[in-house]
This record gives structure tokens, C-alpha cells and sequence, in this order.
């Protein structure tokens, strides 16, 4: 290894010939007298007395501190002395590189992780003696036992981990910071799992991968499941019990009910979906930021909501990335859900059926599926408001985009129209159709109360109107499903 070290020119805006300090092919570490990472203060002190030591002119640089590394290199800001002393040398800041030479993290990793392993506190969810630790220490203000100073400068040390460097690690949205206090962290969590040869393994794994397999979690209210459900396209319907321990699922048990809607989670929608593995300088952050589309997700939930039929509800959403990749977690979505937050009986078919139904929709074109979408969503929130006027408005507008969306300009007769789709499409004989019929009739009239006096009517067979709309509920509900499997906008 060559250190080569420009002397300042005696001739103001020249250069000198480089003299050169030669060390043994062993490395560094061998011609000193001095053990640890090339990174340490003891390291630069004895740096400094070497270089001090070699017969050269008076003014000749002398090595203020290590100050940053890039690709297995390290700046070494030179400082000439007065002008007065350089006998003319030009006196100004002078940068110079010295390559460090081999990679760290394949021959000293492993051993730098198990040495600091026995003497940092247990890391625990709730415990962050570890993170204090790591930050002071790397800051200078305590001073730690030597192998976790070691540990940091070993990992600041390899140019394959420059990527943890003050970089932004991006994940779909959002962007955080990373630093090498951060990759310790993990790296002494991981090791006290799996052991410090997994945990530099899994390090590698990351540093090598282009895509990460994340586990995208919806938290779902409205239903509650029992068991674990396949519903096809890498989708699993899990009981909230179930999933996952994770610390968004613990903040999202935790939510005070002043932040949140009244529903609790009574069961997920588990999906795998792979990102790619980004690490951007924070300038660039904001081009590589990607919204996650949920649609695929809450598609399911609206399918799956046609049978019985329920109300599921999207209650928070969010990403959990692979054990083995160092990426910062604790970022969730979590909207208000309107409602009362009662769930409704799944049926044991339910999932079966919406798995074969979700298939038929996504042979359907986007536009059509945006069609669709419209009375799927109000047959969800009528089944979940808490008051019968605002569900039958929206059981109404579920109805009419339903049977009446191709209805031209002209708008005169929309009920005898509207009941006369529902009875011929839903009905197979004389008199379930005379009963849809009425049905409807009923159910219009409740949406017409509604809008124009603010009051639910039980339709003109005096009826219960919480017995109207559940009946509406169903209508609705199995006019959406031939709908989309037979892929016919009207039946007529």
C-alpha cells in the first residue's frame, strides 16, 4: 500500500514531487503500533506520529483528522503551517485520498459484530438503551467498550456499505434517513436472533438484492375472521390474532380511540408484493417517492363484501419488509372509518366465492371496473352508517348505478324503469319478480324520504325500514354479482 502525500510547491500555484510514505504489503495495521479498524481515533493518532516522523522539509502537511471515506477510500485534510514556517510553501487546505485497500465486510465484519454483541445492553421493542448507546458513542460523548467503537468504524470503514452514508433509504412514499448508527443497530438486533454469521449474511443478501419482498398488510374491520383463508392471487385473508407480531400492528392496537374510527381490527388482507431496494442521496429523494396502490387490495374487500353481504372496512394499511433487510419500519396508514363499527357475520363460503368472483373482475377492463366500483362502495358504507336515512341514500345511488347507469338524458320514469330491470334480471318466476318489484318500489321511495325529508321510510307495506334496507342490502348485493360475472351492464 503507497500513501502518497503532494507537498505544497515553494512556487505559489505549482506542485511539488509527491514524496511517498511505503508500507508494508501486510497493510497498515502492521507498521504501526496500534491495533483496530483504520478508522479509529488510536488508528489516526499513529497515523499522524508516522507521518510526522518522516524526513521532510519543515511545512510539511501534517494529518489533522480522518474525515469521510468513499469507495474504500478516506480524505485526509492536510493543514500547511504558516507561511512564516513553509519557508514560501503555499499555505492552503490541502485534500488528499488514501486507498484503504481490501473490503472489511467479508474478513472483519463477523468478528467485529460477535466482539460488540456480549457488551451492548439486549435490544427489545420498547427499550432503547441500545439506540442511545450507539448514537453517543458515535457522537463522542461516552465512551464505550472498544469493540462497539470498532464495529462503527468498521462498518464506516467499507465502501459496500456507503449506501447507509447520511443516504435516504426510499420504501414506496416514503424516505428516511439512514447512517451507519442505524446498520449497527440492526446488525446487533439481527445478530442476537440469528447469531452474527447470519446476520452479516443477511447484511449481504441486502447489499446484493435489486428487489425486496415486503408483506403488504391491510388491517380490516366490519367482519371477523377465525381462520387463515386462501383467496387466491397471493392473497390471505388472516384472523387479527394471527398476524404477524410487528411494531405497526402493536401502535395500531394501542391507538387511543379518540384517534381512530370505533371499528377494531377483526382480520387482515395479506398480500406479498416485491419494491425495489433504493438508496438516494436526499436531494434526489422526492423523484424516487411511489404512492403503494392498494386497488388490488380493496377490490378483494369490495368483492368479498358481496356475500352475506358485509361491510368490510380498510381500518390502517402498511408495508413489513423481509427479517433479513436492514430497513427502517413504523410507517402505517391509518384512515377514519365511518360507521358504528359493528361486524357483520361472515358466511363460511364467502371467501371461496369472492376469490372466484375477484378472478372474473380482473378479466374486466379498467373502465368497466370503475363502473363498478361506484355501487360497490355505496352498498359498503349504507351497510355501515349508523343512521337508516344516510344508508338508504346511499342504498338508492348503489341501485341506480347499478340498473340505471346507461340511462340516457332523459330521466322521466327512472323507477318503473329501475324496477322493471330488477324483476326481469333477478327474478326467475312470475312471482319473485311481482316481489322485486315491490321491493324496489319501496326502496326507492325510502331514498326519495330520505333526500327530500330527511326521514327513512318503511315503504308503502309498512315494513321496519332496518328490515327494508336489509332486504336492499341483498338485492343490491346479488345484482353486483351477476353483474360482474356475467359482465352485462343491465340483464335487459
Amino acid at each position: 500500500m503507497v500513501w502518497t502525500v503532494p507537498s505544497p510547491s515553494r512556487l505559489r500555484g505549482q506542485v511539488a514531487p509527491t514524496q511517498s510514505l511505503r508500507l508494508p504489503h501486510s497493510g497498515l495495521g502492521s507498521a504501526l503500533p496500534v491495533k483496530g479498524p483504520p478508522t479509529s481515533r488510536a488508528f489516526t493518532h499513529a497515523v499522524s506520529d508516522v507521518v510526522s516522523s518522516v524526513r521532510t522539509p519543515p511545512g510539511a502537511a501534517r494529518v489533522r483528522r480522518v474525515a469521510s471515506y468513499t469507495k474504500g477510500q478516506c480524505l485526509l485534510m492536510l493543514r500547511a503551517l504558516p507561511a512564516r514556517q513553509s519557508r514560501g510553501f503555499h499555505t492552503t487546505n490541502t485534500a488528499i485520498t488514501v486507498q484503504l485497500g481490501p473490503r472489511i465486510i467479508a474478513a472483519n465484519l463477523r468478528k467485529l459484530l460477535a466482539d460488540a454483541l456480549p457488551h451492548t445492553p439486549p435490544a427489545t421493542p420498547m427499550d432503547h438503551a441500545l439506540t442511545v448507546l450507539l448514537m453517543e458513542a458515535d457522537g463522542g460523548r461516552i465512551t464505550p467498550h472498544p469493540s462497539v467503537t470498532g464495529l462503527l468504524d468498521g462498518l464506516r470503514a467499507d465502501p459496500e456499505l456507503e449506501m447507509f452514508h447520511g443516504r435516504t433509504q426510499v420504501v414506496a412514499a416514503v424516505g428516511r434517513g439512514v447512517t451507519y448508527v442505524f446498520l449497527a443497530e440492526w446488525l446487533l438486533r439481527r445478530a442476537g436472533i440469528v447469531g452474527p454469521d447470519q446476520a452479516v449474511t443477511d447484511l449481504e443478501r441486502y447489499v446484493k438484492a435489486e428487489w425486496l419482498p415486503y408483506r403488504a398488510t391491510v388491517a380490516v374491520g366490519g367482519i371477523k375472521a377465525d381462520h387463515v383463508s386462501d383467496l387466491g392471487h397471493d392473497m390471505q385473508l388472516v384472523p387479527w390474532k394471527d398476524v404477524a407480531d410487528s411494531n405497526n400492528k402493536r401502535a395500531i392496537d394501542e391507538v387511543s380511540p379518540f384517534h381512530r374510527s370505533f371499528y377494531e381490527p377483526g382480520a387482515a388482507l395479506v398480500r406479498e408484493v416485491e419494491l425495489p431496494r433504493i438508496h438516494v442521496d436526499p436531494s434526489e429523494t422526492r423523484i424516487h417517492l411511489r404512492s403503494m396502490d392498494w386497488s388490488d387490495i380493496t377490490d378483494m374487500l369490495l368483492c368479498l363484501g358481496l356475500f352475506g353481504p358485509t361491510a368490510p372496512v380498510l381500518l390502517a394499511s402498511w408495508l413489513e419488509p423481509p427479517d433479513w433487510a436492514p430497513v427502517i419500519t413504523g410507517s402505517y396508514s391509518m384512515p377514519f372509518a365511518e360507521g358504528s363499527g359493528a361486524a357483520r357475520p361472515l358466511p363460511e363460503t364467502a371467501m371461496v366465492e369472492a376469490s372466484r368472483l375477484f378472478s372474473t373482475w380482473l378479466g374486466l377492463t379498467e373502465e368497466r371496473r370503475a363502473e363498478l366500483r361506484i355501487p360497490m362502495q355505496r352498498l359498503n358504507s349504507a351497510m355501515r352508517r349508523s343512521r337508516p336515512v344516510d344508508s338508504a341514500i346511499d342504498l338508492g345511488i348503489a341501485l341506480e348505478s347499478t340498473f340505471l347507469h346507461d340511462t340516457p338524458e332523459d330521466r322521466r320514469g327512472l323507477t318503473s324503469k329501475l324496477r322493471r330491470r330488477a324483476s326481469q334480471w333477478l327474478g326467475s318466476t312470475p312471482e319473485e319478480r311481482e316481489n322485486l318489484s315491490l321491493l324496489v318500489r319501496d326502496l326507492y321511495e325510502a331514498r326519495s324520504e330520505a333526500v327530500h325529508r330527511g326521514q327513512a321510510s318503511s315503504g308503502a307495506r309498512a315494513r321496519p325500514a332496518a328490515g327494508l334496507l336489509e332486504e336492499g342490502y341483498k338485492l343490491a348485493a346479488g345484482a353486483l354479482v351477476l353483474l360482474i360475472s356475467a359482465r352485462n351492464p343491465t340483464g335487459t
